[in-house]
């Protein structure tokens, strides 16, 4: 199988390209629907493989945590941007993680190349405005609608004007339709800057309760709370700073961040924790939040928003001829990839909370256990190296 995708993992150089696919020339403009990181990824990764990516806001906006957490074969794939160094310099580099409810806590021998970076969004926005978006296109007004065409997409931009495209990507769900998620099938998510008046952590930490997790990330100038429930919750408890304190104080016993939380402090947000059925139709495709389970805390969702990018450009350019197959191309190798990924790791482990958790938040504390293997086991997993080859 490895052998059957080297071939088309070349638009960066290095790899062995057939005269069949380095002989064409390929000219097509892409429509990237959803500026936020998903969306800058791909248009980046487009752009860097010699497509023409337009990039276009989403008439449907959702709110992104305050920082986001970068895994390794994420930054790997950001050097073809330029942008794993700025990353790493200005993130804060996670080589700890404690667990004060369990009394047990970690610490990873320091690497030059860090397995784990946490940055602020802010900051982030900043890098990717001076090393992606200051080489796209971008269209002014936000995209209502796709619409798949036997030669190509046509979309609809807010002004009502339809524009034509060889193909479109979008990080909007809406716009392919709804593979909506079953009946109770998402977490309730709240996140907020930990107090400056009070004593923060020294690194990252989490604890777990069987419907409940709260974990905090330092980055460079701040820490962040993250709270996740799977439990259901009325609707005005879940914007209630003293029902949330009530229902995760006891996650915090040497500290009390949710001490003074009112209505302003926090940003919440219930995320779906089901797949979309599919993740290209026609001459359309998804990624980010619109291609994968969104698990809130879990730190694998930005380096699966890299390697989609990267997967996508790739299939477009050196995948087969026509646009759809194409993009069928790069739904079969994205799902390889995430199969390999939710294989890991064991279902049992020395490091698994002692509570029994809820099947959420239990796939939750999976993904965790592989974006912190490096401070657990030592070295990252087999499929955490030798990206983008094992893509």
């Amino acid at each position: 199988m490895m052998g059957a995708f080297r071939a088309v993992l070349c638009h960066d150089g290095g790899h062995e390209q057939s005269v069949e696919r380095t002989s064409r020339a390929i000219d097509r403009q892409v429509l990237v629907v959803g500026d936020d990181f998903a969306g800058v990824m791909a248009a980046g990764f487009l752009d860097h493989a010699g497509l023409d990516p337009v990039l276009a806001p989403s008439a449907s906006e959702s709110a992104a945590p305050p920082v986001a957490v970068m895994w390794q074969p994420g930054l790997t794939l950001l050097e073809r941007l330029g942008l794993r160094r700025p990353v790493v310099d200005r993130g804060r580099k996670l080589a700890t993680l404690a667990c004060p409810v369990a009394k047990h806590s970690w610490r990873a021998d320091q690497d030059g190349r860090p397995a784990l970076v946490a940055i602020d969004r802010s900051t982030l926005r900043e890098l990717l405005a001076s090393h992606v978006l200051a080489r796209v296109r971008t269209a002014a007004g936000a995209v209502t609608a796709v619409e798949s065409t036997p030669t190509g997409v046509e979309a609809t931009f807010e002004s009502g004007v339809t524009e034509p495209f060889d193909a479109a990507v979008t990080a909007d769900r809406s716009c392919l339709g709804t593979d909506g998620p079953r009946l109770g099938d998402s977490l309730h998510t709240w996140a907020f800057a930990w107090p400056d008046e009070r004593a923060q952590p020294d690194g990252p930490t989490e604890a777990w309760a069987t419907s409940d997790a709260a974990f905090t990330v330092p980055t460079t100038d701040s820490t962040y709370v993250q709270l996740v429930t799977a439990a259901e919750m009325p609707a005005r408890a879940v914007v209630s700073p003293d029902g949330i304190a009530d229902r995760f104080g006891p996650l915090f016993p040497n500290s009390a961040p949710l001490d003074g939380l009112d209505r302003d402090g926090f940003a919440y947000r219930r995320v779906p924790t089901v797949a979309p059925l599919s993740l290209a139709r026609g001459h359309v495709a998804r990624i980010g939040t619109a291609a994968r389970v969104a698990l809130p805390g879990g730190h694998l969702g930005p380096a699966i928003d890299i390697e989609a990018a990267w997967i996508l450009a790739d299939a477009l350019m050196y995948g087969p001829t026509t646009v759809g197959d194409a993009l069928a191309e790069y739904e079969r190798r994205y799902r390889q990839r995430a199969a390999r990924l939710w294989a890991y790791p064991p279902e049992s482990d020395a490091t698994e909370p002692e509570t029994t958790l809820s099947p959420s938040l239990h796939q939750l504390w999976r993904a965790r256990r592989l974006v912190f293997s490096h401070i657990w086991d030592g070295p990252q997993p087999p499929l955490a190296r030798d990206v983008p080859e094992s893509l």
